[in-house]
């Protein structure tokens, strides 16, 4: 007997509170992985798409902090709540490092996203995979 949607999650290292990586999730055999970029190749995650145990797709999800601009305009539009919650997450006191952990955390959220949507589009019928908490 088959399990259509089993979940697998692999959580090597806590990145902060929001997100973890690697992140594994398998559904039949649809599957992906997220893990941080290499070393040289800048800042962001990479994304497998797995069919089979072989590579069907992915891609790079960078995050561009070549515009300092951009976070004091976000680090400006931000209560005090929401900037304590980004200091937390960085682990700093530098709203640069807030800045760069929100867009971190931003480019998992996409690169997650468009894993579920690919292992959901394979999906048999009208079941979905789901994310522990979430239909997606």
């Amino acid at each position: 007997m088959s399990i259509p949607f089993l979940q697998v999650i692999n959580i090597v290292e806590p990145i902060g509170s929001f997100f973890f990586a690697p992140t594994s999730i398998a559904a039949d055999m649809h599957t992906f992985t997220i893990t941080p970029r290499p070393d040289g190749a800048g800042k962001g995650w990479t994304l497998k798409l797995l069919e089979d145990g072989e590579e069907a797709g992915g891609g790079a999800f960078p995050i561009d902090v070549s515009d300092p601009q951009k976070g004091i305009e976000w680090w400006k539009a931000l209560g005090e709540k929401e900037r304590a919650l980004w200091l937390d997450e960085a682990k700093s006191t530098q709203p640069a490092d807030a800045w760069h952990a929100w867009l971190a955390a931003q480019a998992y959220e996409n690169a997650h996203a468009e894993a579920m949507d690919w292992i959901n589009s394979r999906s048999p019928g009208t079941r979905e995979a789901s994310w522990p908490g979430h239909i997606l």
